[in-house]
């Protein structure tokens, strides 16, 4: 019989065994070749923009870079647990670091295509913790560029970041750019994803159509029309969808 992944002796109880050691299947909605792919153009911009190191915060950037997905990232978090979690991409190196709380082990692991993962000890320690990890890895040897239109980090966090990377002997500019011009031009299997997708909306738009009738809320037509994207295989949207009748109808990004 193997031995167990865990240290002997160790004293963990269950869920701590489970986020150290436990191996999810791997959800990311794109192909590795893609990722890569992503990866590359990424860099390519990096390089033309003469930015030596990219730490990107906005989820859209590391959904795009690695499939990593998460309901909370910390946008309005209390003061003890400022956003640190982020993606760093170096220019020259094949492979980018995912840096998280440890409380989303498993996460990492399982939505993202990450293979490099590291935790901070506690989040108020999170930017002294990465600045040190990515100097000791050899990489801030230039400039370092941050997504400063992002609303992630908040102003505080993103000016804590920019005096920790100065600190370390590194100019910082804005690299917002970088994997937003990554993001505009789409790959086949993206187009591929877009058609599926506008099948499963077509579906939605159906179902609300079904159950239009007078008396109906909005809430309602909102709850169908979710159920039956799910059904078809949809997943959560990236803003919650406008269900608006009346006088509301034109108001476009009002809530039901």
């Amino acid at each position: 019989m193997g031995s167990p992944p865990w240290e002997a002796g160790e004293a963990l109880n269950d869920r701590e065994r489970t986020v150290r050691y436990g191996a999810p299947a791997m959800e990311a909605p794109f192909s590795l070749p893609e990722y890569r792919r992503r990866l590359d153009r990424v860099r390519a911009g990096m390089a033309r923009t003469g930015i030596d190191l990219l730490y990107v915060m906005a989820p859209e950037s590391m959904c795009y870079l690695s499939g990593y997905q998460n309901e909370w990232y910390q946008g309005q978090s209390p003061k003890a647990w400022a956003a640190s979690s982020g993606i760093a991409v170096h220019v020259d190196r094949d492979a980018f670091i995912l840096f998280d709380s440890p409380a989303e082990a498993l996460l990492g692991r399982a939505s993202s295509v990450a293979t490099d993962i590291r935790h901070t000890d506690r989040a108020s320690a999170g930017i002294d913790f990465i600045v040190a990890e990515l100097k000791a890895a050899g990489w801030l040897t230039g400039a370092v560029g941050l997504e400063m239109w992002s609303y992630r980090p908040n102003r505080v966090v993103s000016e804590r970041f920019q005096a920790a990377f100065e600190g370390a002997g590194c100019a910082v500019v804005d690299g917002t750019d970088i994997v937003r011009e990554a993001r505009r031009l789409k790959s086949p299997q993206e187009l591929a994803t877009m058609e599926i997708a506008a099948r499963i909306a077509d579906i939605g738009l159906e179902a609300a159509r079904q159950v239009l009738r007078p008396g109906v809320t909005e809430l309602e037509v909102y709850g169908e029309t979710i159920a039956a994207m799910a059904k078809a295989g949809g997943e959560n949207a990236g803003i919650t969808l406008p269900v608006l009748s009346g006088i509301k109808t034109p108001t476009g990004h009002g809530l039901a």
